[in-house]
């Protein structure tokens, strides 16, 4: 593959779940040319949800490859939930599943991006990310293959749900890609295989390491005590104001 092409057509789709190391895996495909590579962190950002919410809403209708256009990448969530789509769309692109223990996975995933505090699921946050909280519930009825995204299930919560749903993911995953497009990875095995695959030198620095769960929890905590604190405001004056209005009534 070509990095040099860096503002060309997708070139790596990962297809691997949220939590799977694809905070590393957007750095190292960075470092290796194929970037800016698109993650979650560019929807939020750059204001992208109502463009997914629409795409999982009407997939037939969707164009794939806007939603990803002058990314030569594209890992995580939402868009490995789209990897059928986009290999359809980019037919050149090759797709590299990354992988944890499914154990550890599950814990990491209830810890972070579907504890009950963090964006896609907390009522707290609703009212400051409702288009986010309906494109991911769009993006996880894929994963869970239901209408709410595990929530009605409780499969978002539960261990075994999860686990169950991580392995039935990746089996179809590895089912689907045509075994020359598809690279199962671990963030353990380094430089050499992902190099290998994409038919570029291995850097002289170490594989990247970044976004661990510990990093990601005070960052869902921050953000919630921040919504917190905006609407026990928004409470008090609501209050205080028809306290005034009764008194000045009496």
């Amino acid at each position: 593959m070509d990095p040099s092409a860096s503002r060309g057509d997708l070139q790596v789709i990962g297809a691997g779940c949220g939590r799977t190391g694809t905070a590393s895996l957007k750095r190292a495909l960075e470092i290796l040319g194929f970037g800016p590579c698109y993650h979650m962190f560019e929807v939020v950002a750059r204001g992208h949800s109502a463009r997914w919410e629409e795409a999982f809403a009407q997939p037939i209708k969707a164009d794939w490859k806007a939603l990803v256009a002058g990314f030569p990448s594209a890992v995580d969530f939402p868009a490995s939930l789209a990897y059928v789509e986009l290999m359809a769309a980019f037919p050149k692109a090759k797709v590299i599943l990354s992988l944890r223990d499914s154990q550890s996975w599950s814990k990491s995933v209830r810890e972070t991006i579907w504890s009950p505090y963090a964006a896609e699921l907390s009522w707290v946050v609703w009212p400051f990310m409702r288009t986010f909280q309906r494109m991911t519930a769009l993006m996880r009825a894929r994963f869970f293959e239901d209408a709410d995204g595990g929530v009605a299930s409780g499969a978002v919560f539960d261990d075994k749900a999860l686990q169950e749903r991580f392995e039935a993911w990746n089996a179809r995953v590895i089912d689907t890609v045509p075994e020359e497009r598809l690279l199962v990875f671990r963030a353990s095995d380094g430089w050499g295989p992902l190099c290998k695959f994409l038919d570029v030198a291995e850097p002289s620095e170490d594989y990247p390491r970044v976004n661990d769960t510990d990093a990601f929890k005070e960052r869902i905590s921050k953000r919630w005590w921040k919504a917190v604190a905006i609407e026990a405001g928004v409470l008090l004056l609501a209050v205080g104001g028809a306290v005034a209005i009764m008194r000045r009534r009496g």
